[in-house]
C-alpha cells in the first residue's frame, strides 16, 4: 500500500471483542451505515451484543482500519486449527459463533474508501503485527459484489495469492430486476398459490398482509407462533431457549430503535396464519426468521407468506434487494424468489508459508484426482 493510498492518519489493528470501548462501538456503528455491502450480522449490535450475553465468541478477533477518527474496516477472524490435513493454522470468517449463525460474513468496507480500506486490511494481515495465521479464509462473500472485486484486485496488486475453495448459489431478490415474484413462476404454478389463498379464505376468513415495522409487541406474536410449531416440539425455538431469547430480544430492540427491523403477518381477524422478520440496513433486506401456523399446512402458508413478503419489500421504493439468507437444499423454497447470488469463500495467502501452500494446491488436487480417476479404473 503506497504513502499515498493509505494516507498518513490510516492505521489497521487486531482488536479482540472484549475490548471494544464505547467509542470503538461508536465508529463501529457509524461504519456499518456506511458500509459499502451492508451486513447486519458484523453490526456492533449484533455482535457485542451477542458476546455480552452468549458463549462462542470470544475467539473472534476484530482487524480493523481506521483512518483518523473514522473506523473505514472491520473484518471479523477467529484463529482456527490446522488448514485441511496441512502443517498451517489460519484464521477464518466461519469461527465458532460466525460459522452457525451469520447468513453473511462480507466484512464492513467504508463506501467512500474501500480500495484504500482492504489494502490497509491486508497490508496489516501480511505483517505478524495481526498475531493472526498467514493463511486467511473470507467465507460467505457475495461474488459479484464490490467488496469481492476490491479484495481481489488489492490482492493482484500486492501479489497476495488468492484462491476460490467454495461458491454456491442462492436466492436473492432484487428490486432492479425486471421481474419479481410471482411472475416469475409458471402459469401452472401461480393458478395453484391462488387456488391454495382461495381455500384458505374459505377456511379461515379474509386475509390480510401487513407490514408492522419495528412492532416489538408483533416481533413477540412471531416468537408465540414459532415456539407452538415443531421448533417448539424439538426445543429450538427461541422462547424454549432463555439465554437465546433475552439476546434475541435485546439486539432487536436495539435495531428498533432506528427502524432496523420488520416484522410482517399474514393474518385473518381470528388467526396469525404467517409472520416474518427482516432486517434492514440502508435499504437492503435480509431475511431472519419465519413462522406460520401449522394447522393450516395443507394450504402452504409459508409459500403464501414469502410470496406476499417479497411483494411487499420489491414494491416499496427505499428496498434495494432482498436477501433471504436461505441455504440452496431448501430447493421449493429457493424458487419462490425470481434471482439469485453467487456466494464464494475464498483463502488469502498473506505471507511465508501460506504462499506456497496456495501455490501448490491446485497442483495438488490435480494430482489426487487424477489418482482418485486411476484406482477407479482398476477396479
Amino acid at each position: 500500500m503506497s504513502p499515498d493510498e493509505a494516507g498518513s492518519t490510516t492505521r489497521a489493528r487486531t482488536l479482540a471483542l472484549r475490548d471494544v470501548t464505547e467509542v470503538d462501538r461508536e465508529r463501529w456503528q457509524n461504519l456499518s451505515r456506511r458500509a459499502l455491502e451492508p451486513n447486519p450480522f458484523l453490526d456492533p449490535r449484533y455482535l457485542l451484543t451477542a458476546h455480552r450475553m452468549l458463549d462462542g465468541l470470544d475467539d473472534i478477533r476484530l482487524v480493523i482500519v481506521e483512518d483518523g477518527d473514522e473506523w473505514i474496516a472491520v473484518t471479523p477472524l477467529s484463529a482456527l486449527g490446522r488448514f485441511a490435513k496441512t502443517p498451517l493454522r489460519y484464521a477464518s470468517t466461519a469461527g465458532a459463533y460466525l460459522g452457525r449463525r451469520a447468513s453473511l460474513c462480507v466484512p464492513l468496507i467504508d463506501a467512500a474508501s474501500p480500495q484504500r480500506a482492504i489494502a490497509a486490511t491486508l497490508a496489516h494481515l501480511s505483517s505478524r503485527a495481526s498475531r493472526l495465521p498467514g493463511l486467511v479464509e473470507l467465507t460467505l462473500l457475495p461474488a459479484d459484489g464490490p467488496v469481492a472485486a476490491t479484495l481481489r484486485s488489492e490482492c493482484a496488486r500486492v501479489g497476495i495469492t488468492v484462491q476460490e475453495r467454495s461458491r454456491f448459489t442462492r436466492a436473492f431478490a432484487d428490486a432492479a430486476s425486471p421481474t419479481h415474484a410471482p411472475e416469475h413462476l409458471s402459469g401452472a404454478r401461480r393458478k395453484r398459490l391462488r387456488r391454495l389463498r382461495s381455500g384458505l379464505e374459505r377456511e379461515v376468513g379474509p386475509l390480510e398482509f401487513t407490514d408492522h415495522g419495528s412492532d416489538m409487541t408483533a416481533l413477540g406474536s412471531l416468537l408465540d407462533l414459532e415456539a407452538a410449531g415443531w421448533k417448539g416440539d424439538r426445543g429450538s425455538a427461541k422462547r424454549k431457549k432463555p439465554a437465546e431469547l433475552a439476546w434475541f430480544l435485546d439486539f432487536l430492540a436495539q435495531f428498533g430503535r432506528s427502524g432496523d427491523f420488520r416484522v410482517m403477518t399474514l393474518r385473518s381477524a381470528e388467526y396469525l396464519i404467517f409472520t416474518s422478520l427482516v432486517l434492514v440496513i440502508d435499504g437492503h433486506a435480509f431475511g431472519t426468521i419465519d413462522a406460520y401456523d401449522e394447522r393450516f399446512a395443507a394450504f402452504s402458508p409459508g409459500v403464501l407468506g414469502r410470496i406476499l413478503e417479497q411483494q411487499h419489500l420489491m414494491a416499496d421504493t427505499t428496498i434495494t434487494t432482498f436477501d433471504p439468507c436461505m441455504h440452496p437444499r431448501y430447493v421449493d423454497a429457493t424458487a419462490l424468489y425470481p434471482d439469485r447470488r453467487d456466494m464464494v469463500s475464498v483463502l488469502l495467502a498473506t505471507r511465508g508459508t501460506s504462499r506456497v501452500l496456495l501455490r501448490a494446491r491446485p497442483w495438488t488436487q490435480r494430482m489426487r484426482a487424477r489418482a482418485a480417476g486411476m484406482r477407479r479404473g482398476t477396479r
